[in-house]
């Protein structure tokens, strides 16, 4: 990556190919070095940037996990800054929600939906888009249990049940989501970890405290 160009690759850590593709010097997040912790990020400009991956991150998978290391800049425009999404309206999207109840506050949460087909789940616990530095998790666990689960900065920011099947292609996008694209993330992502299962409290801790400890939260 050429530091201060538009992303090319944004390259799989584990070995297993699923490196998600810049898209062209318009639509490609930028590369930025020694941003935190003297580590490089991906800065999204709000607009139409995000990376994607046609295959191998499947967010239709029946359960899943998400942790990023995010800073988000660019507060409620729009209502949802996506960190994670599916590649249409019936794949989920993990991200951060304006005004959960639809009226013009500024409460912004953590978000899990089904994109036009339900309202979604939120959050108990706002994130602060002026503080900075934050490490999200959420944990989708389907049948039998159904549920989902939000930590924010490793406390636990609010569960329940949510009873939802994902369709449509095996793809994902980071920092944005499906077709068309409406919904870009404003700010910097360090980090995404996604696994394809909903991960034991233990693995999720793993992974968080990894993230702290690599850029100093």
């Amino acid at each position: 990556l050429g530091v201060g160009s538009p992303t090319n690759d944004w390259i799989e850590q584990q070995g297993s190919g699923n490196t998600l593709l810049g898209n062209n010097t318009t639509n490609s997040p930028i590369y930025k070095t020694n941003i935190i912790n003297g580590k490089a990020i991906l800065r999204f400009d709000a607009t139409d940037d995000y990376c994607t991956r046609s295959s191998g991150i499947n967010l239709n998978s029946a359960s899943w996990t998400c942790t990023a290391v995010i800073n988000r800049t660019t507060s409620g425009t729009p209502v949802l800054a996506t960190i994670m999404g599916g590649s249409n309206a019936n794949c989920p999207v993990f991200g951060i929600w304006k005004d959960e109840s639809g009226g013009t506050g500024s409460t912004n949460k953590l978000m899990l939906a089904k994109l036009n087909v339900d309202s979604g789940k939120f959050s108990t616990t706002a994130i602060s888009t002026s503080s900075g530095w934050h490490i999200v998790t959420v944990r989708y666990k389907g049948a039998p249990t159904n549920t989902y689960e939000f930590w924010i900065d490793r406390v636990a920011a609010g569960n329940g049940s949510y009873t939802q099947t994902w369709t449509g292609s095996a793809g994902a996008d980071a920092g944005n989501c499906y077709v068309g694209h409406p919904y870009p993330f404003g700010g910097d992502i360090a980090e995404i970890l996604w696994s394809k299962t909903g991960i034991s409290d233990g693995d999720k801790d793993t992974n968080e405290g990894y993230c702290q400890g690599k850029y100093g939260l």
